[in-house]
C-alpha cells in the first residue's frame, strides 16, 4: 500500500489486506496518506521517494542537505561528495603541473630558457617510474639523434643532481630526463640550473679581458 503509484492501486492492496487484517486497514486509514503512501507523498511534497516508504516521508527538517541524503540512501550522497573531491584534487594537481611546465624561471638567460622549453616539450616522450625519494627510473621514447640507437633506462637523482647518462654532470645543465623528473617531483625547473658563477668566469660572470681605456694605467 505504501508503494502504490496511484489511488486505484492503493484500493486494490487495501481490499486484500482487509480480508486478513481489518484492524490494520482501520489503523492506516487514521494516518494521513501524505506521510507514508508514495503517490500521496509525491502529490503533496513534489519530491521523489527513492523507493523508500517510511513514516517520516513528510519530514522536511533536513531539506538543506539535499534529496540524496533524505532518500535513506546516504551512500549515493557520499559517492557524489568524494567524486567531486576527486575532481577538485585532480584539477589542482593539473594546475601545479601546468605551472611547473610554463614557469621557466625569470633568472635564466634567453638561450637557457629556450633550451628548457624544448626539454619540457620532450618530457612528454619520457616514461617515468618512481624509485625512492628524489630518484626516478626513466626512459626516453623519442627519436634518437643517432640512427639505430635505442635509449636505455636511466636513473635520475634530483638531490645529487645526477643522471646515469652523464650529460647532467658533464655539461652542468639538466638533460631531458632530469627535467621530466623535476616535473614529476613538483620541483621548480629553474632550481635545476646552478646560479653560482664559476671562478674562471670572473667576478662579474664574464671571461677576463682587456680593461677599459679609462681604467688602464698610464705609462
Amino acid at each position: 500500500m505504501g508503494r502504490s503509484d496511484c489511488e486505484s492501486d492503493y484500493k486494490v492492496f487495501e481490499k486484500e489486506l482487509e480480508r486478513t487484517k481489518a484492524a490494520a486497514v482501520a489503523y492506516l486509514n487514521g494516518i494521513d496518506k501524505a506521510h507514508w503512501a508514495k503517490y500521496k507523498y509525491q502529490e503533496h511534497f513534489k519530491l521523489p521517494t527513492y523507493g523508500e516508504t517510511t513514516s517520516n516521508l513528510a519530514e522536511q527538517a533536513n531539506s538543506w542537505i539535499g534529496n540524496e541524503c533524505r532518500s535513506a540512501k546516504p551512500l549515493d550522497a557520499f559517492a557524489i561528495y568524494f567524486r567531486k573531491r576527486s575532481e577538485l584534487v585532480s584539477g589542482k594537481r593539473q594546475m601545479g603541473v601546468d605551472w611547473l611546465t610554463k614557469r621557466m624561471g625569470a633568472e635564466l638567460v634567453p638561450q637557457l630558457s629556450s633550451e628548457c622549453k624544448s626539454l619540457v616539450i620532450a618530457t612528454e616522450q619520457c616514461k617515468v617510474t618512481p624509485c625512492m625519494e628524489g630518484a626516478y627510473n626513466m626512459i626516453f621514447l623519442g627519436k634518437s639523434k643517432h640512427s639505430g640507437f635505442i635509449h636505455p633506462w636511466r636513473l635520475v637523482d634530483l638531490q645529487a643532481r645526477e643522471c646515469t647518462c652523464g650529460n647532467w654532470q658533464d655539461k652542468e645543465f639538466p638533460c631531458v630526463r632530469a627535467v621530466a623528473a623535476s616535473v614529476k617531483e613538483g620541483q621548480a625547473l629553474d632550481t635545476l640550473y646552478d646560479a653560482k658563477v664559476p671562478p674562471e668566469l670572473g667576478k662579474r660572470g664574464l671571461k677576463p679581458g682587456p680593461k677599459p681605456k679609462h681604467k688602464r694605467k698610464k705609462t
